[in-house]
């Protein structure tokens, strides 16, 4: 994969957010805050409508960056660059909080 400097920045920050569970190094927030500035929300469901997952648009347009809470990874794309970053744990909570919204 060819990505330039700042993509692979944009990418590894949200990475480093949902790992750490801060959402700044110099800030108090939490997963509402994050949640409040997701763009857009893909709810994935498997054939028996039974919800799996999603993908959270947290950047759009320069670049575009979705989180995949399913596969565990945050994927970045500009232009023709993309960079793929997986994340161990999610210690800012999105997996609970969106599988929440979908039932709710």
């Amino acid at each position: 994969m060819k990505a330039s400097q700042h993509l692979i920045d944009n990418v590894d920050r949200i990475v480093h957010v949902i790992e750490s569970g801060q959402l700044d190094d110099n800030q108090e927030g939490d997963v509402f805050d994050f949640i409040d500035d997701v763009l857009d929300i893909r709810f994935i469901l498997n054939s028996k409508r039974e919800y799996v997952g999603a993908e959270l648009c947290v950047a759009f347009g320069g670049p575009t960056i979705w989180v995949d809470l399913v596969n565990r990874q945050v994927k970045g794309y500009w232009w023709d660059e993309q960079w793929v970053r997986s994340y161990d744990h999610d210690n800012l909570g999105l997996e609970d909080v969106v599988s929440d919204l979908y039932h709710a």
